[in-house]
């Protein structure tokens, strides 16, 4: 049985548990003995979320004072560091929004999280386990880092795709926000490191985002 939540926004939302869904905001976790890893529910979002015009990723440092700056200097911010800027902006606001020093990006953590997002997207998969059946942790010890890693992800469907844009980030991160085991690894104080990575496919029109958290 699958149980969805129809928002305002047009959103549908579902959130799943051991192959079980269950209600967003109802209490669910996994723990992992063997590795001692602690995640919230996979959460899935299939969006149909149309774009604002002028704020795909060419545009989108009017909304954001760091991204103006950087990309009006012509740093050499990629697309994927200014939208993960953008979602660590996001995640900030949320974070200050309860009295939480903000985050800082980790390059370790936005590499895991950007690998994992075009994985699942290329191998047409949805899981914080990889077909091999490789962990958040697993991946974080497979790039030289330590400790574990806590990781959000989600997978949109943006019938009127035109892209990465403002809109869509902040749809995820309202339906991660929306999500108690979501917003745990979000407003935790400890989690001081932030990874974030994204695969978007215009032919399918799926995207795929991941969040990775971590204490710092």
């Amino acid at each position: 049985m699958t149980t969805s939540l129809q928002s305002p926004s047009d959103v549908t939302a579902t959130a799943s548990f051991a192959n079980t869904p269950v209600k967003i905001g109802q209490p669910a976790f996994k723990r992992i003995f063997a590795s001692k890893t602690f995640w919230g529910v996979v959460f899935t979002a299939v969006a149909a979320i149309a774009p604002i015009h002028g704020t795909k990723i060419d545009s989108v440092a009017q909304a954001t004072p760091v991204l103006r700056q950087s990309l009006a200097l012509n740093s050499p911010m990629t697309m994927e560091q200014a939208i993960e800027q953008l979602a660590l902006e996001l995640a900030n606001r949320d974070r200050a929004a309860v009295g939480l020093p903000p985050a800082q990006v980790d390059p370790l953590l936005s590499q895991i999280a950007q690998s994992h997002a075009r994985d699942m997207l290329s191998r047409n998969y949805f899981s914080h386990y990889s077909p091999e059946g490789k962990t958040p942790e697993d991946r974080l010890v497979a790039v030289g880092g330590t400790g574990v890693p806590f990781e959000n992800i989600v997978i949109g469907n943006n019938s009127r795709f035109r892209g990465i844009n403002i809109r869509l980030l902040e749809g995820f991160q309202d339906q991660w926000m929306h999500s108690s085991l979501h917003r745990q690894n979000i407003l935790n104080p400890n989690h001081r490191k932030f990874g974030y990575g994204f695969a978007i496919d215009p032919a399918s029109k799926r995207v795929y985002a991941v969040q990775v958290f971590q204490h710092g």
